[in-house]
């Protein structure tokens, strides 16, 4: 027992005292694990939800699209596709611009949609 080996070394003297903060010491780190467990938890529940949200736009673009590409922040360039982008296209697509894939003119009305104005100069 810990309050009995305290006492009989001579650390204690005061063994209520002792008690109260042996006490007090366990319910800070309770409370401090719950708090722990309670933050995870919501995390978890947003990673869940996010998932589930992910899913069910790749099953979206699946219906409706014959295939799916990421595009970069710059409109142009290729952060991932899936297989059937590269079938159709006829080679490797990632790490490449969009823009090599089509014409000035489709290229343009690409931009205008995306941003609200056509390609930059150095693509046209």
């Amino acid at each position: 027992n810990l309050v009995a080996a305290c006492v009989q070394r001579g650390i204690v003297t005061d063994v209520p005292a002792f008690i109260l903060w042996l006490c007090l010491g366990v319910v800070a780190i309770f409370a401090a694990a719950r708090c722990q467990h309670m933050r995870m938890w919501l995390q978890h529940d947003a990673q869940a939800s996010l998932a589930s949200e992910q899913d069910t736009s790749r099953l979206l673009l699946a219906k409706l699209c014959d295939t799916v590409c990421f595009v970069g922040p710059d409109g142009d360039g290729l952060l991932g596709c899936d297989g059937c982008f590269e079938k159709i296209m006829g080679c490797t697509a990632r790490s490449r611009r969009l823009s090599d894939f089509m014409a000035g003119e489709e290229r343009a009305k690409v931009y205008l949609a995306m941003f609200g104005d056509g390609p930059p100069d150095e693509l046209q």
